[in-house]
C-alpha cells in the first residue's frame, strides 16, 4: 500500500510546524507542573560522633546509614556551630548563628520574631512535621506538626500514619532520634567485644572506657535500625525515590574531647544526602560546610527564594556536582555557663579552614566542667584514677579539663588534635589570619566573649529545665 503524502502550501506548512512546536512546549510545561514536588526527610541522631559510623571509617555496625552513603553523597567536612543539643538544633532550623538568635547556651530559646524551617516550607506549599526529640523553644517559633510528645524513643506507627495521610501532599519531615545520648541502654552489646575495640589516641584505656564504648556502639547500631525503619516506611508508601533523605549525626558523643568541646569529635558531623536521579550515587564532597547552610539549601531545592537575613547559603550546586567549595571558614562556640552541674563559666570560640583549627578558650584560668566530669559519670572516675598512676593518662585527663588560652591544630597531620601549635613561629601567619577571622565573626554575631558568656542564664528557657 502506497503512503499518501499531502503536500501543503509552504505558508500553511510553516504555520502547522509552528503550532506543533508550541503544543510540544505546552505539553512539556504541563508535564513539569504535574511532576510531584520532592519531599524531604531530615533524620538527626543525638550525640553521635561522626567517625564512629561505619561509612566514615568507624567501628559501629551501621548498614542502613552505609547504604545511604552508597546511594547518595557523603560530606567529609561538615560542621556545626555548637556542640550541644538545643543550640545546634535551633541553628540548623533557623539558618542563623546562635548568638544572633539568642539560642547559644543549653536549654535556650530563640528571640521573638525569629522564623524557622516550618515557616519557610509552609509558604512553599509543604507540610512540616517533627517526630522525636525536640529541644527547640519556644514551639511557636518552630510551628511543626508534632507527631508525638518528644520524650521517648521513636514510635514509628506515628510516622507510618503521617506518611499514609500525606502520600499525595509534599512534606518536610524531621525524624529526631534520642539515640545515642548517654546512658547508652539500648542495642545488643554482644555484637561488640570490649577488649577488641580500637580507642581514639586521645582516650585513656581503662576497662570502664571500653565497657561504655561497647554500650555506645551498640546503641549506634540501634539508631541505624531506626534509620532503616524510616526508609522502609517511605518505600511502603512509595515515597522513597521522591524524597530527599538527609542523615546527620549531630554533635559528638559524651566521651572526652567530643560533646561540649570545639574539637573535631565535638563539632564535626556526619552528613549524607540521598536524592534520587539528582545526587550521584556514591559521590563525596570535601567542601567545608556547616549546619547554618542547611535551611537555605532546603528552601533552594524546594523552589523558594532564600531570605537575605539568613547567615547560611545554599549548597545545592555542591549536591549536583557543579560546585566543589562552599565555605572558606566554619565557626563554632561553646558556652559552659548554664550546663547542669557545670562550672560557673568557660567560653570557647573556634574557627576552621580546610586544614587548620584555631580555638580561643576565653577563660583559661577556669576548669572546663560538666555533669560527667564533676560526678565521674560512666568512665570519668576511671580516667581520674588512671591519672594518679600514669603520667600519660594524667596529661590526657588534665588537658581535657584545663585548656590554654589559644590552641592551633593541623588536622592533616594531627586528626586527634593532640599537638598544640599555637605560638609556633612557622605558623604565625596562619594563626594571625584565623584569629582575625574569628573576631570578625564574633563581631558580626554580636558576640562579646566574656560578657556574652555571663549573660547565658538570661537565654535559658527555665532554670528548672536546664538540660
Amino acid at each position: 500500500m502506497k503512503s499518501i503524502l499531502i503536500k501543503l502550501p509552504r505558508p500553511r506548512r510553516l504555520k502547522m510546524l509552528t503550532l506543533l512546536l508550541m503544543l510540544g512546549v505546552v505539553f512539556h510545561l504541563l508535564g513539569q507542573k504535574n511532576d510531584p514536588k520532592p519531599n524531604v526527610v531530615l533524620f538527626i541522631a543525638d550525640d553521635l560522633t561522626y567517625w564512629d559510623i561505619g561509612a566514615y571509617g568507624g567501628q559501629a555496625i551501621t548498614p542502613n546509614i552505609d547504604q545511604l552513603v552508597k546511594e547518595g553523597m557523603k560530606f567529609n567536612n561538615f560542621y556545626q556551630a555548637v556542640p550541644i543539643c538545643a543550640p545546634t538544633r535551633m541553628n540548623l532550623l533557623t539558618g542563623m548563628y546562635p548568638v544572633k538568635t539568642g539560642a547559644y547556651p543549653q536549654g535556650s530559646f530563640v528571640k521573638e520574631g525569629i522564623r524557622s524551617l516550618p515557616h519557610y516550607v509552609k509558604e512553599l506549599g509543604y507540610k512540616a512535621a517533627l517526630h522525636g526529640k525536640r529541644h527547640i523553644k519556644p514551639e511557636s517559633a518552630f510551628p511543626f506538626e508534632y507527631l508525638d510528645s518528644g520524650k521517648g524513643t521513636l514510635e514509628f506507627s506515628a510516622v507510618d500514619e503521617f506518611l499514609e495521610k500525606n502520600s499525595a501532599t509534599p512534606f518536610v519531615l524531621m525524624v529526631a532520634s534520642h539515640e545515642t545520648h548517654y546512658r547508652w541502654e539500648l542495642g545488643d552489646t554482644t555484637q561488640y567485644k570490649a577488649h577488641e575495640l580500637k580507642l581514639p589516641k586521645n582516650w585513656i584505656d581503662t576497662p570502664d572506657t571500653r565497657k561504655y564504648y561497647q554500650k555506645y556502639l551498640a546503641e549506634a547500631t540501634y539508631l541505624d535500625a531506626e534509620v532503616g525503619k524510616t526508609i522502609q516506611l517511605l518505600k511502603k508508601h512509595k515515597l522513597y525515590n521522591n524524597t530527599i533523605f538527609i542523615f546527620t549525626s549531630e554533635q559528638g558523643s559524651s566521651f572526652p574531647y567530643s560533646k561540649w568541646t570545639c574539637y573535631e569529635a565535638g563539632v564535626h558531623t556526619a552528613f549524607v544526602v540521598r536524592w534520587h536521579n539528582t545526587v550521584a550515587a556514591g559521590s563525596e564532597s570535601n567542601a567545608l560546610n556547616d549546619y547554618t547552610n542547611v535551611l537555605p539549601t532546603i528552601i533552594d531545592v524546594l523552589g523558594g527564594e532564600i531570605p537575605e537575613h539568613l547567615d547560611g547559603k545554599s549548597f545545592k550546586n555542591a549536591l549536583t556536582g557543579r560546585l566543589d567549595s562552599v565555605n572558606d571558614y566554619t565557626f563554632s562556640m561553646q558556652t559552659t555557663r548554664g550546663e547542669p552541674w557545670g562550672g560557673d563559666h568557660f567560653a570557647i570560640r573556634a574557627v576552621r579552614d580546610n586544614r587548620y583549627t584555631y580555638i580561643w578558650n576565653i577563660h583559661p584560668y577556669m576548669q572546663m566542667e560538666h555533669h560527667m566530669t564533676r560526678y565521674g559519670d560512666g568512665f570519668f572516675n576511671s580516667w581520674r584514677e588512671a591519672g594518679w598512676k600514669d603520667k600519660k593518662a594524667n596529661k590526657l585527663f588534665l588537658n581535657y579539663i584545663k585548656r590554654p588560652e589559644f590552641e592551633l591544630y593541623d588536622r592533616q597531620t594531627d586528626p586527634f588534635e593532640m599537638n598544640n601549635l599555637a605560638g609556633s613561629k612557622a605558623l604565625e601567619k596562619v594563626e594571625l589570619r584565623l584569629h582575625s577571622e574569628l573576631h570578625k565573626w564574633m563581631k558580626y554575631c554580636g558576640d562579646k566573649g566574656h560578657e556574652t558568656e555571663m549573660e547565658a542564664y538570661e537565654h535559658q528557657w527555665k532554670k528548672e529545665t536546664r538540660e
